[in-house]
């Protein structure tokens, strides 16, 4: 592929890493074609409105959006794509209730964060020192974040068999403080026990080094992926899910979508599920083991989400990631729920809207998994409506303003995470950490998205850098660092 100018591009899913691959590709003279089975494209980055009210679906925040990382320079590669981000507060990036006497306010910066640490557990003094060193060795292996090529780091592997709680027992001993990291693991997919220590580490070391969030909503962020995609020759087809692709010869032919059209294109890139891929060719497209790790794999958790308009002038805007704990007593889910009041473009004194994630299991769920959107029946909407009654009373006791500010409820469960973001099981972060090659064995089919590697836009971007390199056939982090 010397000349690809000439070459088309058909990428089957419109989420976060589909646009970014498309955009990338794009770049490099590709047509690019999006099929997004939804009405609305941006897969984590879905925003939707109810009245006057603006919530997001999918991501809240990002990582990666530093200096000399990934995300950042990407968005530069990409002709400095304009993005509404706020920076959260620095002296309190999360704000972290252990219980109801413990608000721990965590500060941006690995130094900030060790001596903030170390004020609340001085007797944990050495250990928190030690441990956050070996997050910081962890999460710099992890190359491409960083801009660099990726390269071997035989001194990681003495972590790549250890558990989120194992890592830091070694180090620390203190109870609170162990409850305390938990946090992170909302981000991650998992609790302490079920998530490894090389996820956990990247990924709390990129939020102490700084995360953002979306102001207007992420939809912002996808549709000017979208626009950039549409200024360089592509096209976003939406309401177009895939239904079948026809391989033959290891080669696939074309794609045929649910109203029976098809789509052919030099080159193919799927950004769904995995498993939807295994029901599209039958599995033939991947090594035996790869397949059975695609089938087997266990989603961390689904969640019930709450979205709150707010009445006016009644709820401080708070520009920290609120996570308050709560016992699941389930070790795939991790004990904290997840709180934001999300910025709008000007955003004042008071939120406008707040958004509740609680983790859950998707058998908690499965009764309906038959059910349609907006046809569950009345016993899934009594469901839905006393469980959010009891998460916004618990919310409520650590923070009292919220129940007279509530103007207006919606409701959300794993099943609307498994209809519109296509993850069979409803997993809030769809099938992560398989680490499946980009290149399959058909010779015009590659893979990008949160199997590829991780979570998140800071996983998605980096999935989608490799895809694109390897269709592209030269290195584009080079290019990116130096953008």
């Amino acid at each position: 592929m010397c000349n690809p100018n000439q070459y088309t591009a058909c990428v089957i899913g419109g989420g976060i890493s589909g646009l970014f691959t498309g955009a990338l590709l794009a770049k490099n003279g590709y047509k690019v074609t999006i099929l997004e089975k939804n009405h609305i494209i941006g897969g984590g980055l879905q925003s939707f409105r109810r009245g006057d009210a603006l919530f997001n679906s999918g991501v809240q925040a990002l990582v990666g959006y530093n200096e000399n990382q990934i995300v950042k320079q990407t968005i530069r590669y990409l002709d400095n794509l304009p993005l509404h981000l706020m920076p959260t507060s620095a002296t309190a990036q999360e704000m972290i209730w252990v219980d109801k006497k413990h608000q721990y306010c965590m500060p941006r910066g690995k130094s900030a964060y060790l001596e903030y640490l170390v004020s609340q557990f001085p007797q944990e003094t050495e250990g928190i020192h030690q441990l956050l060193d070996a997050i910081y060795e962890i999460g710099y292996s992890y190359d491409y974040i960083w801009l660099k090529k990726i390269q071997i780091h035989p001194e990681i592997i003495k972590y790549s068999n250890l558990s989120a709680d194992v890592l830091i027992r070694q180090y620390i001993k203190d109870e609170m403080l162990i409850k305390l990291l938990e946090y992170i693991g909302v981000n991650v997919g998992g609790g302490l026990k079920t998530m490894s220590a090389l996820e956990f580490s990247m990924l709390l070391m990129l939020y102490i080094e700084g995360s953002y969030r979306y102001q207007g909503g992420a939809v912002l962020c996808a549709n000017e992926l979208v626009n950039y995609i549409s200024k360089h020759g592509g096209k976003i087809i939406n309401n177009c899910e895939v239904k079948k692709i026809s391989v033959a010869d290891r080669h696939i032919k074309y794609v045929a979508t649910q109203n029976d059209k098809k789509y052919i294109a030099d080159v193919f890139v799927h950004s769904a599920s995995p498993r939807l891929l295994l029901q599209y060719t039958q599995g033939e497209i991947f090594r035996k083991s790869t397949k059975l790790r695609i089938e087997n794999q266990i989603s961390r958790f689904s969640g019930f989400a709450i979205y709150l308009e707010l009445k006016e002038e009644t709820f401080p805007f708070i520009n920290s990631i609120v996570f308050v704990h709560k016992e699941f007593n389930n070790e795939y889910l991790p004990d904290y729920i997840y709180i934001l009041t999300p910025p709008s473009l000007n955003q004042g004194k008071w939120a406008k809207t707040m958004e509740i994630l609680v983790p859950a299991p998707f058998s908690n769920f499965k009764k309906w998994e038959q059910t349609k959107v907006e046809n569950r029946g009345a016993e899934y909407n009594i469901m839905k409506e006393a469980y959010a009654e009891e998460i916004i009373n618990y919310v409520s006791e650590f923070y009292p303003a919220l129940k007279n500010a509530i103007k207006h409820k919606y409701t959300a469960t794993g099943l609307t995470v498994r209809d519109y973001f296509g993850n069979p099981d409803g997993a809030i972060y769809g099938q992560q950490g398989l680490y499946i090659p980009v290149k399959t064995k058909i010779d015009n089919l590659f893979m990008t998205g949160q199997a590829v590697q991780n979570q998140g836009v800071c996983g998605a971007v980096v999935s989608s850098v490799l895809t694109a390199e390897t269709i592209l056939q030269k290195s584009l982090i080079d290019e990116i660092a130096k953008a």
